[in-house]
């Protein structure tokens, strides 16, 4: 991806509380590189692969197959309730547990910042 994007999305992310997709998109046809067709098309399949697999569930509908690299960093499914393979797991549950520490620390940011802005003060309510 083109730096300028990123650098522009950066100045206006520093000076607004939002943006949406569509300035997003916009951006990205102004400054950075028109996607191969191929590609495209190529993800797309990949993707639609990923959220296909990702839906297997067990009884208690829990997720049954996920995504890992092999040996050769291809990606390949692996249903956990058959593997026998202790990498395979592994790769799993380190990628799980990596989720779930990124998602804790942005949980206790959004936290910290709604605990801020619920208990703010203004000049209004000095006045009263």
């Amino acid at each position: 991806m083109n730096k300028k994007v990123k650098e522009v999305l950066h100045d206006i992310m520093a000076d607004t509380q939002n943006i949406s997709q569509k300035k997003v998109i916009d951006l990205l046809k102004t400054y950075d590189d028109r996607p191969n067709e191929k590609e495209l098309i190529e993800k797309e399949y990949k993707a639609r692969a990923s959220r296909l697999m990702a839906s297997f569930k067990d009884k208690k509908n829990l997720r049954e197959v996920y995504t890992i690299k092999n040996n050769k960093d291809a990606s390949e499914y692996i249903n956990i309730s058959r593997s026998r393979e202790v990498d395979d797991l592994t790769k799993v549950r380190n990628r799980l547990e990596k989720n779930m520490n990124g998602n804790a620390r942005s949980l206790r940011k959004v936290e910290t910042r709604l605990y801020f802005v619920k208990n703010q003060v203004t000049l209004e309510d000095i006045a009263k």
